[in-house]
Order: C-alpha cells, then sequence, then structure tokens
C-alpha cells in the first residue's frame, strides 16, 4: 500500500477591508463582478496550474526542471494553487456570495482578488492589473505566474520537479515575501499548530 504523504501549506495574508475605505491609496479602483462558484474558482485552479488558460490568463515564464535545470512550460501543481488560493481569500474575488455582485476584494496593502497579488498591480509586470481586479480566471493565472517566478527565484527544493507539490517549499515561502518573518520554522510560529482549516486567523 503506497505510503500517503500529508502537504502543511502556510500562507500568509492581510485582512481584508471594505473597499470604501481604501479610497485612492491602491494602484487599481475595486470593480464590480459576480462571485463565481466553488466548482468554476477549482476549475479555474486546474487550467492556471496546466498553463491552460490561454487568453483568459497571463503568459507564464519557463520554469527549471531538474538539476542541472533544463527549461519547461511554466506549470504550477493544482493543489499548490488552491491551497494558497484558500489562504489568502477562501476563493474569493468579490465581495458577495456565489452568484452575487460585489465589489473586488482589496487588502490594505493593495492585494487583489482570489490570489490577493500586490506586487506588479501598477503595471509593467507582465501582467494586466485590470484583468486581475475584474476577471477571477486571470487573477487565479496571475498568482500561478508569480509561484513561478518564485520558483525560479528561490533555491532548488528536493529534485527540482514541479509536478512535486512539497518542491515549492520555498516558491510559496516568498509568495508573500522570502523573509524570515514568513518563513514556517520562525518561532513566532507554534511548531505544534495544526494546519490551516479555513476557522484560524490567517
Amino acid at each position: 500500500m503506497p505510503q500517503q504523504t500529508r502537504i502543511h501549506i502556510y500562507c500568509f495574508t492581510v485582512l481584508m477591508m471594505p473597499t470604501n475605505l481604501i479610497g485612492e491609496s491602491c494602484p487599481v479602483p475595486a470593480v464590480r463582478g459576480v462571485q463565481p462558484a466553488a466548482q468554476d474558482v477549482a476549475g479555474a485552479f486546474n487550467l492556471a496550474g496546466t498553463n491552460a488558460l490561454g487568453a483568459s490568463g497571463p503568459s507564464y515564464s519557463t520554469i527549471g526542471n531538474g538539476n542541472p535545470p533544463t527549461r519547461i512550460a511554466g506549470k504550477v501543481p493544482c493543489i499548490i494553487l488552491k491551497a494558497v488560493g484558500y489562504t489568502e481569500s477562501t476563493w474569493r474575488q468579490f465581495n458577495a456570495g456565489p452568484g452575487q455582485t460585489g465589489t473586488t476584494i482589496v487588502s490594505f496593502d493593495c492585494g487583489y482578488g482570489i490570489m490577493q497579488i500586490t506586487s506588479g498591480m501598477s503595471g509593467g509586470a507582465g501582467f494586466d492589473p485590470q484583468r486581475v481586479a475584474s476577471e477571477y480566471q486571470y487573477n487565479v493565472g496571475t498568482g500561478a505566474k508569480s509561484l513561478i517566478d518564485k520558483w525560479n527565484a528561490t533555491p532548488m527544493m528536493g529534485n527540482n520537479d514541479p509536478d512535486v507539490p512539497e518542491n515549492w517549499y520555498y516558491a510559496v515561502w516568498a509568495y508573500n515575501g522570502f523573509s524570515f518573518v514568513n518563513n514556517p520554522n520562525n518561532p513566532r510560529f507554534s511548531p505544534s499548530r495544526v494546519p490551516f482549516d479555513g476557522s484560524q486567523p490567517r
């Protein structure tokens, strides 16, 4: 019987604030849109992870694979994308229930939508900030693009195979900044903490 591995993904986010309290401080205004159903968001994660969003997402960088690395098409394990998206926003693009209309979720530090995209929202980062704010698929794809860029910028883990979720340890750590404050081994985090299930403070 194959041995099962439990993957604990720790990601850090910020508290959401009503859009009307953010004012002019963020680079892109929130827009009104319909919050997608959970199965639609899950479908976006599956497409984004396999680099299959097409025109519904941004272009990805190639990714290092193996040691010494060769370049292959960018991809991210869907379980990584889903876990990061859930930790960041509980899969919410808009301040509304599924099928309801609301404004883009924007955090106090100007993170947008499902993947809480902050870096590059002023433009020039290889994606369209307006679409990050308004389109959930594009937002998820931009989160995948960011993780791929973090994979390429952080130390190699394991055998450097991007299909292995555990190998994304450093990239996930770096998603909100590759600093000791976000290190899962930082003693400010209890080593006996339980896996994130949506009920604990992020």
